[in-house]
């Protein structure tokens, strides 16, 4: 009969042989990777199931059941998710774990450039009203003196 492994692997390859098996497959992995990493951030922001379902709009059991895979999750009820716990939603389909990471990483480097040209922005600013209030205070010294 062979090992609980061997089976297994018996069992996987018939599933990819057909069209059926691959679709089935497929929904299968993707529910568990959407379930799996909305436990880890609900983890990581202490938030329980009760406190999803409150910023949600529904109860609890709903939310149980979406995270558990016995219920449909829509992507409009993903993006409410993702939406709620303030995390973004970033799509790789057809792309292999490499190209998704490369463009990932421009766009983030896209960001950070961004953010940089802030920042300096925000300097520029800062220097701006330190120098524009030392400037009013010279002159109110200016001004005091010459009366």
């Amino acid at each position: 009969m062979g090992t609980h492994k061997e089976q297994a692997m018996g069992l996987l390859h018939k599933l990819t042989e057909s069209l059926e098996g691959k679709k089935l497959l497929n929904q299968e992995r993707l529910i568990t990777k959407v379930t799996e990493r909305f436990h880890e951030l609900m983890e990581q922001q202490r938030l329980t199931q009760k406190d999803l379902a409150k910023r949600l709009g529904v109860k609890p059991p709903r939310v149980s059941k979406l995270l558990s895979g016995k219920s449909n999750m829509t992507l409009r009820t993903l993006s409410d998710i993702c939406t709620v716990m303030d995390v973004p939603i970033i799509i790789h389909i057809g792309e292999s774990n490499a190209a998704a990471l490369e463009r990932a990483n421009k766009k983030l480097t896209t960001v950070e450039r961004q953010l940089d040209s802030v920042k300096a922005f925000q300097r520029f600013h800062d220097l701006q009203k330190s120098t524009s209030e030392k400037f009013r205070a010279t002159q109110h010294s200016f001004e005091i003196v010459a009366n």
